[in-house]
């Protein structure tokens, strides 16, 4: 009777860890592919500003004042902050960009930075950087965890972590530590 009892509470101990295990699942899908595609875009080095070059030779000669006046007349998409005059150039501020300005050869060269809104937000998740975020994502980690431990006892049989599994969990558990040691 005792047995029976014990084998009753390992099916509802089952079930309910596989519902867990689905819910969460379900829960979680969005997040999961977010910080799965921030984590491909920050190991690729893929930010979430691009940046626009141009460069144009341009009258020599010009002061400050002038260069504000030329400025104005042929780049009024792009509104000049600023002009530090240094000795033997010019260093541009513009709006959502850097420049200079060579007097002696006419030389302007400046770039603008564009910011990607997507890429820029999933960044700012995976870095924990959204005020508030930090509460979501201790849970999402807790979840984590339990995916990766309940995972390991919904399968049953042959492919399960008493057989078949036990041999790949300990190959997935080597490949950190040798990279640790080896590399």
């Amino acid at each position: 009777m005792i047995e029976f009892k014990t084998n009753m509470n390992k099916k509802k101990i089952n079930k309910w860890l596989r519902n867990l295990h689905r819910d969460l699942g379900y829960f979680f899908v969005g997040i999961i592919l977010i910080y799965g595609l921030s984590g491909m875009l920050l190991n690729h080095e893929i930010t979430a500003y691009s940046t626009a070059k141009q460069q144009a030779v341009i009258p020599k000669g010009i002061d400050r004042n002038g260069f504000f006046n030329y400025w104005n007349t042929n780049h009024a998409d792009i509104k000049l902050k600023n002009v530090i005059v240094k000795s033997n150039d010019f260093q541009l501020f513009i709006e959502g960009g850097v420049g200079s300005y060579q007097p002696a050869s006419g030389q302007l060269a400046y770039e603008t930075y564009q910011r990607n809104a997507i890429i820029d937000f999933v960044h700012r998740l995976h870095y924990n950087t959204i005020k508030g975020w930090k509460y979501m994502a201790d849970f999402f980690a807790v979840a984590l965890i339990f995916f990766a431990v309940s995972g390991l006892f919904i399968s049953k049989g042959k492919k399960s972590i008493k057989r078949r599994g036990k041999w790949i969990l300990m190959t997935g558990l080597l490949v950190p530590v040798i990279i640790f040691f080896f590399i």
